[in-house]
């Protein structure tokens, strides 16, 4: 299964446009967002869900993760400081 399909893909430092349509599709369950190749966001009721997108030059997966976190954290509270704003 090819993890681009169908998901919009962003990067980590993406602003405008592209932002809102990705805050919109989590908040709606309307589709899952990759980000910067390296993370599916899906939307699962309340939460979002991370998966890492396996690398095959790193095989360590707590490596992964931790690579990931900081993305993690960066876009959800952009995301967040989005959605309080728009209200």
């Amino acid at each position: 299964m090819d993890p681009y399909d169908g998901r919009l893909c962003i990067r980590s430092d993406e602003t405008g446009a592209r932002l809102l349509l990705a805050q919109e599709l989590l908040e709606t369950g309307g589709g899952s967002v990759v980000l910067d190749g390296r993370l599916i966001l899906e939307p699962a009721g309340h939460e979002i869900c991370a998966a890492v997108l396996a690398k095959s030059s790193i095989h360590d997966f707590a490596a992964q993760v931790e690579l990931a976190n900081p993305m993690i954290c960066s876009v959800v509270n952009r995301l967040l400081r989005m959605s309080v704003l728009s209200r």
